[in-house]
């Protein structure tokens, strides 16, 4: 066989394996800690009806991760990314 060629014409290559995204994995972990946090906050009543506000992507992640009985206290989402604003602007939008 020629180097490069295949042993048999129904031999096909593998695909080269997907690259790793760190900012996913890291944003995950992060998130994933932050719904941990949340969680021990809650057990220990420390949580009453929060609102979580996130970037869609993050919201969706935080979803996955958070577990019923939590999904259950939270009264609010807002997937919008306000992280461009000054905090002056954050606080006016809050109300």
């Amino acid at each position: 066989m020629r180097p490069g060629g295949y042993s048999s014409p129904s031999a096909v290559p593998a695909a080269p394996p997907e690259p790793t995204d760190w900012y996913d994995r890291v944003e995950r972990a992060f998130l994933g800690a932050l719904v941990e946090e949340l969680r021990w906050a809650a057990a220990d009543g420390k949580l009453k009806g929060p609102a979580i506000v996130a970037p869609p992507r993050a919201l969706g992640v935080i979803r996955e991760a958070t577990p019923l009985p939590l999904r259950a206290l939270v009264k609010a989402e807002v997937g919008h990314d306000y992280t461009h604003l000054p905090v002056q602007e954050v606080e006016r939008l809050s109300g």
